[in-house]
């Protein structure tokens, strides 16, 4: 796999690597954490990579970037994707418990005193 930080790209290989892996049977807990990894701004250029590839790129980075601006600034859930308000979605359910992305940082659930 090449260097990323195009967070589409992650979650597709997270799952490839579990569909490929999966044997069958209940999971309790999966873990994913990464090594090798580099500055973001010093990036390999590939002879293969088309303009349009480049350019498409380039746009997801910013994206993710501003995603991630916003959420550091607000909440976690400030920003989701739409089929987290759909009927039956427990994203924001799981977000509010303990151990949910956000939970050390949601501002109004702190106790200031």
């Amino acid at each position: 796999m090449e260097a990323t930080q195009n967070t589409k790209e992650l979650q597709d290989l997270a799952i490839s690597l579990f569909r490929e892996k999966y044997q069958g049977g209940a999971i309790r807990q999966i873990g994913i954490s990464g090594n090798q990894l580099s500055d973001s701004s010093v990036r390999q250029l590939s002879l293969f990579e088309s303009v349009q590839e480049n350019q498409t790129n380039k746009k997801q980075e910013s994206l993710q970037k501003a995603i991630d601006e916003i959420r550091e600034t607000f909440d976690f859930l400030s920003i989701q994707k739409a089929s987290s308000l759909s009927e039956g979605s427990r994203v924001i359910y799981r977000n509010k418990l303990i151990g949910g992305h956000a939970a050390s940082q949601n501002k109004e659930d702190k106790d200031v005193s």
